[in-house]
């Protein structure tokens, strides 16, 4: 089994910096990790959901992992010698803003989608950091963006519950009808 897995490696691979199962590792992190953030987004239905977070993940470390490609071929050819890891990184972030920003709609005075659009961002830098090997940085940043988006995500619902509930209060002793109905 290892030498066909072996054949196929040599087939399709054509990696100098990264082998094929590093190359596989980086993938499979940015993806499983993509899928932390997104499935808190899924759960509360949001239009853009766990598919999108992980594909964005791993994308996101392909770039990473072609950039690391790219560099080590530049020191190899003089060709490549202007090859510059930072282009990709100053390319995808502004590839996912420019996503984020699909996700976010106004709506008269209200704006929804922000935090979506600030969960793509954070799962490309996820990507990035899984494509580039640093494990340490995607893991702390998916756990970080998951607490924030499911506790800070049921702290805010619970403090505009109790919120809601005081301006029902207020408005039924402001006027002695019940809220929303009118008086006559």
């Amino acid at each position: 089994m290892s030498s066909l897995f072996g054949s196929v490696e040599s087939a399709l691979w054509d990696g100098k910096a990264l082998g094929f199962a590093d190359a596989a590792l980086r993938i499979t992190v940015a993806a499983l990790l993509g899928l932390v953030v997104g499935i808190d987004r899924e759960f509360k239905r949001k239009p853009i959901g766990l598919r999108s977070y992980m594909l964005v993940s791993i994308g996101a470390a392909v770039f990473a992992m072609i950039s690391l490609e790219l560099s080590h071929f530049a020191n190899e050819e003089e060709a490549l010698s202007g090859a510059d890891i930072s282009r990709v990184i100053q390319g995808l972030i502004g590839a996912l803003g420019f996503l984020g920003a699909g996700a976010i709609i106004q709506s008269g005075d209200k704006v929804v989608g922000t935090a979506t659009a600030a969960a793509i961002w954070c799962v490309g830098a996820i990507g990035l950091a899984a494509g580039f090997g640093f494990f340490g940085y995607a893991i702390l940043l998916a756990l970080a963006a998951f607490m924030i988006l499911v506790v800070l995500g049921y702290i805010r619902a619970r403090v505009r519950d109790d919120m809601d509930g005081e301006l029902l209060v207020e408005e039924r002793e402001q006027d002695g009808t019940e809220p929303g109905k009118n008086k006559d």
